[in-house]
C-alpha cells in the first residue's frame, strides 16, 4: 500500500538537468514532508507507531513522490486502510480472550485524521469470536484526492520558474 501522485508533462521538460533537480528538489523538500504528515495526522491516537518513509521517482515523462508505512506496525497499517473480511479470532482457538464488545473506531474511512479508541461494555472472556471485518479506511486514497491539487500546482510553478528562467535575456546571452 502506498500513495502515489504523479503528474506527467512534456518530455522536453525532462531535457533541462536544472529544471529535474529544482523538481526533485520542491518534492523532496515541500511535498514529501507534507504528505508524510498527512500519514501521520491519520495515526495520530494510536496505540502503535507508525513510521512513514518517501521515495521520490522521476522518469523520462514523469515525477512523483511515494509515501509508504514502515517499521513494525506497518501491516497493522495496511490492514486498516484496506479493511478486512469477517474472520475469527483467535484463529487457533486455544487461547482465552478478554474483551468489552462495545467499540467506537479511532479512524473513519476517508477521513484524514484519529481519535482516541473508545471500548465499552461488560468484559467477556472466551476462546473465539466471530469478528465481523470492517471497510478499508482508505487514507491512502483520500490524501492522494487531498493532496494532488496542490501537488500539481507546486511543480507547474517549478516549470514555469526554470521556463522563466530559460528565456531571460540574461541566460539567452550567456547561450550564445
Amino acid at each position: 500500500m502506498q500513495i502515489k501522485v504523479v503528474v506527467t508533462v512534456p518530455k522536453t521538460v525532462f531535457d533541462d538537468k536544472a529544471m529535474v533537480a529544482e523538481l526533485t528538489r520542491v518534492q523532496n523538500s515541500k511535498t514529501a514532508p507534507e504528505v508524510k504528515r498527512l500519514f501521520k495526522n491519520t495515526t495520530g491516537d494510536w496505540q502503535h507507531n507508525v513510521d512513514f518513509q518517501s521515495r521520490q521517482r522521476t522518469t523520462n515523462s514523469s515525477i512523483g513522490v511515494s509515501v509508504f508505512p514502515t517499521g513494525t506496525n506497518a501491516k497493522l497499517y495496511a490492514l486498516v486502510n484496506n479493511g478486512a473480511e469477517p474472520h475469527d479470532i483467535p484463529k487457533s482457538g486455544t487461547t482465552f480472550m478478554r474483551f468489552q464488545p462495545g467499540y467506537r473506531a479511532a479512524t473513519t474511512p476517508r477521513v484524514i485524521r484519529s481519535r482516541s479508541k473508545q471500548r465499552f461494555g461488560d468484559y467477556i472472556t472466551t476462546y473465539k469470536v466471530r469478528h465481523p471485518g470492517f471497510k478499508g479506511r482508505e487514507f491512502d486514497s483520500a490524501i492522494a484526492d487531498f493532496y494532488r491539487p496542490e501537488f500539481t500546482r507546486d511543480m507547474q510553478k517549478v516549470i514555469d520558474n526554470q521556463a522563466k528562467k530559460a528565456a531571460s535575456p540574461s541566460n539567452q546571452e550567456t547561450l550564445k
